[in-house]
């Protein structure tokens, strides 16, 4: 089994190898297969998110909740968060027509299984720099869930978009 993610969308030709990374290794002819965005999970219908307050929702520790109009740099820093405190992020936006989206991650917070849309986890790639991942997306309203644990000076920027991206803003995310 090959994950949908490690491949390019639409025709493309795999090839097995036997014995990979030795010097025996052997190639066999290649296989054009077709691979096609998974099934976007249930959404609640769209059309109700400019009745929902503007900001992003984060609770640090067990403290209440504050409201943040931009995810970009060190806004985690300046509603509290530091080294060892709980950190959840809520953000509901709709999205008006179905596709394939793509959200994209890049800071110094631990995100392993940390992310969540509709309530399914997303599969972040390891290492530094921007971390990206596809998702598939029903039209509709959907809710993206962070979790994780602040460090010393937590940073992080998180970008979304269907027809390229843009920073995750108060505006077209909301909180309920």
């Amino acid at each position: 089994v090959v994950p949908s993610g490690e491949l390019a969308l639409g025709e493309v030709a795999l090839r097995p190898v036997l014995n990979a990374g030795t010097e025996s290794a052997r190639m066999g002819n290649p296989v054009r297969v077709r691979v096609e965005p998974p099934a976007p999970p249930p959404v609640s219908p769209g059309g109700v998110l400019g009745l929902m307050p503007e900001g992003i929702q984060v609770t640090v520790g067990d403290g209440g909740h504050a409201y943040a109009q931009q995810a970009a740099g060190d806004w985690l820093k300046t509603l509290g968060a530091g080294r060892g405190n709980a950190i959840a992020i809520e953000a509901w936006f709709e999205v008006a027509e179905p596709g394939l989206g793509q959200f994209q991650f890049r800071g110094n917070l631990p995100l392993d299984g940390a992310v969540v849309v509709d309530g399914l986890e997303l599969d972040l790639p390891q290492g530094p720099g921007w971390r990206s991942t596809p998702i598939s997306l029903a039209a509709g309203l959907h809710q993206l869930c962070v979790r994780t644990l602040g460090v010393e000076n937590p940073t992080l920027d998180i970008r979304f978009g269907i027809r390229g991206t843009q920073t995750l803003d108060g505006k077209h995310f909301r909180h309920r």
